[in-house]
């Protein structure tokens, strides 16, 4: 139930990108079945902001409660295309 409600949560990212320009792509694996945790990586290309507001929601389709799933996010990073660490920031709940 966690690895889709996770897929679901980054699947919904695609529908919050404002721009056409913007195309995302994503990359699902779980290197350890047996965890039951999910490697997801996702590159963003053609952004032209020098910033990128990412939002995770609280929601899922078909369901009236409040979830907590950026919780369930373990070690986030970000990287430019020259795979250098980006500074991000969480700006609420």
């Amino acid at each position: 139930m966690l690895k889709h409600s996770l897929i679901l949560i980054f699947l919904l990212i695609t529908t919050m990108v404002n721009s056409k320009n913007i195309h995302i792509h994503y990359t699902l694996s779980m290197p350890d079945p047996s965890s039951h945790i999910l490697k997801i990586e996702t590159e963003f290309s053609g952004i032209s902001d020098d910033y990128l507001d990412v939002k995770l929601p609280v929601w899922r389709p078909g369901r009236y409660l409040v979830f907590e799933f950026a919780s369930g996010l373990m070690n986030f990073q970000a990287t430019n295309d020259k795979s250098e660490r980006l500074q991000w920031n969480k700006l609420d709940k």
